[in-house]
């Protein structure tokens, strides 16, 4: 396994450790009847990240 995809595997499990804390806070946000749309915008954000690191480690195979 060379450096890079170590690196890419790191990225993805940093991400996703990311989106699942926003997406609790997301949760408990509207739980309260606030809605953060900056919130909401930053976590498509992430996924689309998360999405293009998955795809280029899966290139890299």
């Amino acid at each position: 396994m060379t450096s890079k995809n170590i690196f890419l595997k790191l990225a993805i499990a940093l991400i996703s450790a990311t989106i699942v804390i926003l997406t609790c806070v997301l949760i408990l946000n509207s739980i309260q009847g606030r809605v953060n749309w900056v919130l909401i915008v930053i976590l498509f954000a992430e996924a689309s990240l998360l999405s293009s690191l998955i795809k280029t480690l899966q290139e890299r195979k």
